[in-house]
């Protein structure tokens, strides 16, 4: 045995010398593979101020030969194809591999250069950069860059000098604002964004030409003991040269608008190739729009003017400008959408002296005014389209697959209205012998977008809310499951608008679903001990008003992407007070007579009202999320969210209704279990039956992943999720499924895992193979899993990342 085992060992080493030979045996003549850069950052420094690894790198020029997870696998691939043959089979080698990179030491020394340059730029010129080689055997090399920041020169004052006297008083109205503060350190980056950030603010103040090129700085070391005295100086622009050559300087010119013009069918192609092609184009003026085409109007006036928010006499900003683009290109009509500006010829100069407020007792300073003509070019795109969407799961005995299609229609009705039809299906197949063996549902929803309020009362009537929405969608989803039969339709209207950045809005006032139950099995509400909790499995008439709050910002400044949403829901009110005045209380028995006690089950009545023949719901729901994906290195990133749900019932209702309760599992929660298995609390009803349907009315999850690069579009993910659901306030609930504070986190369901996302840009293609760690169902003292069990495990297949 301890021979095969020494045979087996050395021919593994074997192969292993004879693999890192293979990669490196194409390279030219004394030369080598580089297969990693390391840098050394001055930990001396303190956190807040060291420059780090990540932007160091940015500087390095050679990048080391691409690995494929720790291998030297794409070089390997790369080398088995034959140099002196261009054919399928080598070709494809060479695409699925990589090229080894051969060290260029003149390349590092020019990196070791940059690094300097770099450090410098940041305040630290006393900063020093070394490099040095490793050579290390089958010809393979490591260079290392170790840097020293040294003391860096700070901002001892800050001064303006304005050559450009009328941006003065413009600019100082602002200054409480800027980026640049004594003690700061003389950082070149810092002072570039201050540039942006004045430009960019003069820029939305009508000033169309001013640049970062009219700011420069002017730095005075002569105070010594690394301290800069700054200047910054605004110029004022070239407005040409004199005869003899000399250039002529004036101050900012303010810009305003003029003519609008507005082209919905522009095609750029035919804009490019025909030089007659605007000619001949019917214009059609509404309210300060140029509206130029050709043939019948595709898309109405007043949806272009209510997303075009500039008019004549206004001040050219930019902000406008990007404000008009986004909202056209949101309208989710056009393609795209560029907005250009052309100065006319002036007929007569216009002087004004001053904008803003402030500058009494100075002496008045004049600038010129000018007008730009505005064209807005606005490319159509594709009216009808179709999106498929797929979602599976599977474990040892369960299958599950979930796809949808939608067909849209971008301009239903001329005003860019957005219709949505969507046909979903989901079918369930499980292979335990003593589960019933399959379910389906279908379910079709069409919607229609409004870009605009619809109301009968004015909304938003001064106009100040940014891509004001309207959706009304009406829905019939159809399910046949194995343990009951039912079938729910719904409608409901919704408005939403943003903030013009990271903040959205939705509000629905009304939000209707009709659920029928036509089939339900005995012995499957029986196992429901609760029957309190049985009744969210019958007929109930649910109308709510819900919104939500989203914030998402895509880059916080420090490189994260963090997002949080907020929904609340409640449901029955008016209802409630309608069914008071209009109607008596019932009282009906709620539980079964006889779930196999011989008939000794006590019976149990509730009184409640019914509108159309059916009891109403009443309840409050609300839930909230936060994810944050933290860049590390490269193309790595930390992602992790956090999700917390609570839902009560409350007046006429003892529980919530199915839909409206909370589950775990799947491809975007507890990926080590399938839809429905966990919970809820210490329940083993979801391991022990073929039929997963564990809900509960509270829930807490937490989910981390490592995400990184494998392979070019490939990418992998370690992750890790905990949570379950509970009940919580439900009466009867078993003592093993509630929520109890000094107890909750001991019936946490815990599972890691790897997955594989292969990004198409467009989309995101998932595959996550997910393991337990610790199943909260299993009697105590067995729930930590030490032994691997492939029924212990779960395939997610999905579109999207999971957070």
């Amino acid at each position: 045995m301890k021979a095969s085992v020494l045979r087996c060992a050395l021919a593994f080493a074997c192969g292993v010398a004879s693999y890192s030979c293979s990669v490196t045996r194409h390279l030219p003549p004394d030369s080598y593979m580089l297969t990693k850069n390391k840098i050394e950052t001055d930990r001396t420094v303190p956190r807040d101020e060291r420059i780090t690894a990540g932007e160091i790198d940015r500087y390095v020029r050679q990048n080391p030969s691409k690995k494929l997870l720790g291998t030297n696998l794409p070089a390997w691939l790369y080398n088995q194809a034959d140099p002196n043959k261009e054919n399928g089979w080598n070709n494809l080698l060479r695409r699925l591999g990589s090229e080894p990179v051969i060290l260029d030491t003149v390349q590092t020394a020019a990196s070791n250069r940059n690094i300097k340059l770099y450090m410098d730029s940041r305040g630290f010129y006393e900063s020093t950069s070394r490099y040095e080689i490793e050579y290390k055997r089958n010809r393979k090399a490591v260079v290392t860059y170790s840097v020293r920041q040294g003391a860096p020169y700070r901002i001892n004052s800050l001064s303006y000098d304005y050559q450009d006297k009328f941006l003065e008083q413009v600019i100082r109205q602002d200054s409480a604002a800027t980026l640049i503060r004594p003690g700061d350190i003389f950082d070149l980056t810092l002072l570039n964004d201050e540039r942006q950030r004045i430009t960019a603010y003069l820029k939305d103040r009508g000033y169309y030409k001013f640049s970062v090129n009219n700011i420069s700085y002017i730095a005075d070391t002569l105070a010594g003991d690394h301290l800069v005295d700054l200047t910054m100086v605004i110029r004022q622009q070239l407005e040409g040269y004199t005869p003899e050559g000399e250039p002529i300087y004036g101050n900012n010119a303010v810009y305003r608008l003029g003519k609008i013009f507005v082209y919905p069918d522009y095609d750029a192609t035919a804009a490019a190739t025909d030089p007659a092609y605007l000619r001949g184009m019917d214009t059609t003026y509404y309210r300060g729009l140029y509206i130029i085409r050709s043939g019948k109007p595709k898309i109405k006036p007043q949806t272009l003017r209510r997303a075009i928010p500039i008019y004549s006499d206004y001040l050219y900003s930019a902000g406008d400008k990007q404000r008009t683009s986004s909202n056209l290109q949101r309208l989710d009509y056009f393609k795209n959408a560029s907005v250009t500006f052309s100065e006319p010829e002036p007929e007569d100069d216009n002087y004004i002296t001053y904008i803003g407020e402030g500058g009494e007792g100075e002496a008045p300073v004049q600038t010129l005014e000018r007008a730009l003509d505005c064209d807005i070019f606005c490319t159509p795109a594709m009216r009808q389209g179709y999106t498929l969407d797929f979602e599976a799961t599977t474990s040892s005995a369960f299958y599950a697959l979930r796809p949808t299609v939608s067909y849209l229609n971008r301009n239903l009705f001329r005003g860019a209205e957005l219709l949505n039809i969507s046909l979903s299906g989901g079918y369930e197949f499980n292979t335990d012998e003593t589960a019933a063996k399959n379910s389906y549902e279908v379910g079709l929803t069409a919607s229609v977008t409004f870009p605009r309020f619809l109301a009968p009362f004015p909304i938003d009537r001064a106009g100040k809310l940014y891509r004001p929405l309207t959706r009304i969608e009406v829905s019939t989803n159809l399910q046949r499951k194995s343990k009951y039969h039912r079938t729910i339709t719904g409608a409901n209207i919704g408005y939403s608008w943003n903030n013009g950045r990271n903040t959205t809005y939705t509000v629905r006032p009304i939000d209707f679903n009709l659920v029928d139950v036509s089939f339900i099995d005995t012995d499957f509400l029986c196992s429901i001990q609760n029957s309190y909790l049985r009744e969210s499995y019958k007929s109930q008439y649910i109308a709510a008003i819900s919104g939500s709050y989203l914030f998402n910002n895509p880059n916080t400044g420090k490189g994260n992407s963090i997002s949080g949403r907020v929904n609340a829901e409640t449901a029955g009110n008016l209802t409630d007070a309608l069914a008071h005045w209009l109607s008596s209380p019932v009282s009906e028995q709620v539980n079964i007579d006889d779930c196999g006690t011989g008939g000794q089950t006590s019976p149990r009545y509730e009184t409640f009202y019914k509108i159309f023949g059916i009891r109403y719901s009443q309840y409050f729901r609300v839930d909230a999320s936060v994810s944050n994906t933290i860049p590390i290195g490269y193309r790595s990133a930390v992602a992790y969210r956090f999700f917390g749900g609570i839902g009560l019932p409350y007046g006429n209702s003892s529980t919530l209704p199915m839909d409206r309760m909370f589950y775990v599992g799947g491809s975007n929660s507890m990926r080590g279990w399938p839809v429905r298995a966990l919970g809820p609390g210490n329940s083993s009803k979801g391991r022990n039956s073929g039929f997963k349907s564990q809900l509960g009315n509270l829930r807490l999850e937490a989910n981390l992943e490592f995400r990184f690069p494998i392979w070019n579009a490939l990418h992998g993910a370690v992750f890790f999720d905990v949570g379950n659901v509970w009940l919580a306030g439900i009466p009867g609930a078993a003592s093993d499924e509630v929520f109890r504070f000094d107890s909750f986190y001991k019936e946490l369901g815990f599972n890691t895992g790897f997955g594989l996302r292969y990004d198409l840009d467009l989309i995101v293609i998932r595959l996550d193979w997910g393991v337990r760690v610790h199943d909260p169902s299993l009697p105590a003292g067995q729930r930590w899993l030490k032994a691997f069990k492939w029924g212990n495990t779960a395939l997610n297949f999905g579109i999207g990342y999971p957070f």
